[in-house]
């Protein structure tokens, strides 16, 4: 196994722990699953000899691998047997209110390809430039998925009442 200072590897956990987890969390939906994908994401960079450029292929690397594990995780038997959606907190906030709930599920109700996106872009706060680089797509296609998506969650929020 290769020599990795624990100390690098704190300082990469605690900077991407969030969206890290949150990537996780959008695409499992479920608390327990995300921490399996988490703790996995991590121990691979660990045993990994890897090599970045710069921080930024360094976060990318950290979000396809943790969305490659979450499809991984979904495509399991023992995964399609069950459904524990239990999100009412997101990584690093306060307990979600009712309209934050709200808008969480419809968050959740997209597809994959849009609802990482918006987790990334909205929740994390990532540029469309980092998004891009961490999904391995162009900024237009990331640009794309956000405008749909916010249709989508108009629409869904819509029918929920929020919008006139």
């Amino acid at each position: 196994m290769p020599d990795k200072n624990t100390e690098e590897l704190e300082y990469v956990m605690k900077r991407y722990r969030s969206a890290v987890y949150g990537v996780a969390l959008a695409n499992t939906r479920s608390h327990a699953d995300a921490e399996d994908v988490y703790q996995e994401v991590f121990l691979l960079y660990f045993t990994k000899d890897l090599v970045f450029e710069n921080e930024s292929a360094r976060q990318a690397w950290l979000i396809r691998t943790c969305l490659n594990l979450c499809r991984t995780l979904r495509r399991s038997v023992w995964r399609s047997r069950r459904d524990d959606r239990d999100v009412e907190q997101l990584p690093g906030k306060a307990p979600l209110s009712p309209a934050e709930c709200e808008v969480w599920q419809a968050v959740k109700s997209l597809p994959e390809r849009s609802r990482t996106a918006v987790y990334l872009y909205y929740f994390e706060n990532m540029p469309v430039s980092e998004v891009a680089s961490a999904l391995g797509i162009s900024e237009g296609a990331v640009q794309m998925r956000l405008t749909r998506a916010r249709k989508q969650l108009k629409a869904s929020l819509k029918e929920g009442g929020y919008f006139g």
